[in-house]
This record gives structure tokens, C-alpha cells and sequence, in this order.
């Protein structure tokens, strides 16, 4: 059975499509020199903002300098799942951040 709304996405997408000429759009390709770091940086940014007054930002910021110790300089176009899976075994080997336990 069909969802109304993922019909209405469906046909969302194909009038922007009959709009466009029956042309694929493009996908936004990463810069060469987009940097881990960068994106990290950005996402914290927007924790701050969107999540202004809690501890969500700080919880995350745990995991993001764990990250941008392990692939801060690597373009992020290089981040593969094992690599992912090398961060998340060092993080479960790790000493638990301080505001863990008031989670």
C-alpha cells in the first residue's frame, strides 16, 4: 500500500523534472579540498545553532574531535565504512566522555 505522502514527494520530484526538460539534475560533487576538518566543523556550527542551550553539541563534539584526530587532514571523499569502523573501535576502546553518565 502506497503512502500519500510518498506520493506527493514522487510527484514533486517529477514536475521538477517536466520543469527542468526531462533533464537529470546534477549531483553536487564534494571539492577536492574539502577536508574532514571542515565538515566538521560546519556540522558543529549548526549543533550550536540548532540545538542552542543544550548539551548536544558538547556530546557531539566528543566524537567530532575523535574524528578529526583520526581523518581531520583527509579530503573527505576518502572516508570509506572501514575507516568509519576504525573510529568506532577506537571509541569503544576509549575512557567514556565526562558528561556521558548524565546522559
Amino acid at each position: 500500500m502506497e503512502s500519500q505522502d510518498a506520493n506527493g514527494r514522487y510527484d514533486k520530484l517529477i514536475a521538477e523534472w517536466l520543469d527542468r526538460g526531462r533533464v537529470v539534475r546534477a549531483k553536487p560533487r564534494a571539492s577536492a579540498v574539502d577536508r574532514v576538518d571542515d565538515f566538521g566543523a560546519d556540522y558543529f556550527e549548526h549543533l550550536e545553532t540548532r540545538f542552542a542551550g543544550s548539551r548536544e553539541p558538547r556530546r557531539m563534539s566528543y566524537a567530532l574531535v575523535g574524528i578529526a584526530m583520526l581523518f581531520g587532514s583527509s579530503r573527505a571523499a576518502e572516508i570509506s565504512l572501514p575507516r568509519l569502523r576504525v573510529f568506532r573501535e577506537t571509541q569503544i576502546r576509549a575512557a567514556p566522555c565526562p558528561d556521558c553518565s548524565s546522559w
